[in-house]
């Protein structure tokens, strides 16, 4: 499936920028205005106000308050459980209700356009891709169809309707490529004008990734137990204890060292042995840049060291001996501080702009289409699918 997925996916997504644009959600316009027609707002009196609830119609086709709640509902849940009463949930859930409203509606006026504009090679592809969305669906629910639509139907959903909702955004998606990528140029004058209107962006600061194991003096500063084991931490350590405490700490720093460049894993001893916020996680700082460390002292150690080596000890002092420790470092992957040359950026900078041009055309014609079909009732069709939401959602808590 994953070496069809690869074969099929750039036939199907040939000319767009990118393949991860099909799966994005359409955004509703920022101008007044909401977009639809034909809509008839308000369920129906003799029905009871349930998900199952008719809300309107949007060009003869009904919705329904599950369309709405089903791609919130995730995000609906989370706003019952953090909401500290009915009135927050209600103003929260409403805002999230008004943008997925309109994102439904939108799909339907387009879906029908551009479902219409596919060419038979295309809807062959959709095909393709939509039954390889649907393997995978099956296999995050368990492989069967029925166990999908069992745990599906917990949130007013069905695998029909996940598939029915990814394919119209697939369609849809792949309807604006056609339509707006032929709009979008970028010249390299534009780009490289891009790349010299913010030269700070483009200037790199030394970073490295570091592996650090922390081991606290005071493990040698403790009260001598009365069955052998370790008492408590000594108040007020002499000044020969203190020495002798960093003598020992640092005799354990230099045999990690001869360790790991006996081969020992790195990571393993620091979750063995470090007492380091980042223990459990091998250790490790992604991402260290200069002037990002507290220990100015550490810092400009370990930005000497050469990538991929491990240093020697370092004993940090501090006024409390009880706060002492000895450093073991290793660098990993380094790069010193520069700037990124214009033959580097050019591609970033063009994918931006390009990205940037679409994303403008593509909310000038959402805004288009938005005048020219109002939707009537809307704020009702919305006071619908909230009080079913206040119920499913934040009376249920």
């Amino acid at each position: 499936m994953n070496t069809l997925r690869r074969i099929l996916c750039p036939v199907v997504l040939a000319g767009l920028f990118s393949g991860s644009a099909l799966c994005q959600e359409i955004a509703p316009p920022t101008a007044a205005g909401t977009p639809g027609a034909d809509v008839t707002a308000g369920s129906r009196r003799e029905e009871s106000v349930t998900v199952n609830a008719l809300v309107g119609y949007v060009n003869a086709e009904p919705i329904f308050v599950q369309d709405i709640l089903r791609p919130i509902d995730s995000q609906l849940q989370a706003l019952a459980a953090n909401s500290r009463n009915l009135t927050t949930f209600r103003s929260a859930a409403r805002s999230a209700i008004h943008v997925a409203l309109q994102n439904y509606l939108f799909e339907i006026m387009i879906g029908s356009k551009a479902k219409a504009a596919l060419s038979d090679g295309e809807r062959q592809q959709v095909d393709i891709v939509m039954a390889m969305q649907q393997h995978d669906l099956l296999a995050t629910h368990g492989g069967s169809r029925a166990l999908a639509d069992q745990e599906l139907r917990a949130r007013g959903s069905s695998v029909d309707k996940e598939m029915a909702d990814a394919r119209r955004a697939l369609i849809i998606n792949l309807y604006f490529r056609k339509e707006l990528l032929p709009k979008v140029v970028v010249t390299r004058q534009m780009v490289l004008d891009a790349y010299q209107h913010e030269p700070k962006k483009w200037q790199k600061d030394a970073e490295l990734e570091l592996f650090t194991i922390s081991i606290p003096v005071k493990r040698w500063l403790r009260e001598p137990g009365s069955d052998g084991t370790k008492g408590d931490y000594l108040k007020n350590p002499t000044a020969q204890q203190v020495k002798e405490a960093e003598a020992q700490a640092m005799a354990t720093g230099r045999e990690l060292v001869d360790r790991v460049k006996k081969g020992e894993d790195f990571a393993v001893l620091a979750e063995d042995y470090s007492a380091d916020k980042r223990a459990n996680y091998g250790g490790r700082y992604p991402h260290v840049k200069r002037g990002s460390m507290a220990n100015q002292q550490i810092e400009n150690y370990v930005f000497t060291l050469p990538a991929h080596t491990v240093g020697e000890p370092q004993l940090v002092h501090d006024a409390d001996p009880l706060q002492e420790t000895v450093m073991v470092v290793k660098v990993g992957d380094k790069q010193d501080a520069h700037k990124v040359s214009f033959v580097d950026a050019q591609k970033d900078i063009a994918d931006d702009l390009q990205q940037q041009q679409y994303g403008t055309l593509k909310q000038r014609f959402l805004e288009k289409l938005s005048s020219e079909t109002p939707v009537e009732n809307q704020t009702k069709m919305e006071d619908t699918v909230l009080d079913v939401a206040v119920t499913r959602y934040a009376m249920a808590q």
